[in-house]
């Protein structure tokens, strides 16, 4: 059985462009960018596994005049990272 089937799901779609600026394409590489205009669209799903916890999975198409891929993207999310202890004080300040 699944682990999100009595949990809260939610759907989520987006999309973005990026268009090269003045510095041109050769500018754009120096700085690991794309070298050529794009847009994508993005569809996917949360699955919400517990308070501050969500899997997630998404499907994107990114078209672009230096040719379209697709991207497939899976992974949790975690609200708050712990790194270690949290010490809290004794008495009142």
């Amino acid at each position: 059985m699944c682990p999100c089937s009595n949990k809260a799901w939610e759907g989520v779609g987006g999309a973005q462009g990026f268009y090269v600026g003045e510095i041109g394409a050769a500018g754009e590489a120096a700085f690991g960018r794309p070298t050529a205009d794009m847009r994508e669209a993005d569809l996917g799903i949360n699955c919400f596994l517990r308070d501050g916890l969500k899997a997630i999975a998404s499907y994107g198409r990114q078209f672009s005049s230096a040719g379209n891929a697709n991207q497939w993207s899976f992974g949790l999310a975690d609200r708050f990272l712990i790194l270690g202890r949290v010490a809290t004080p004794t008495e009142p300040q």
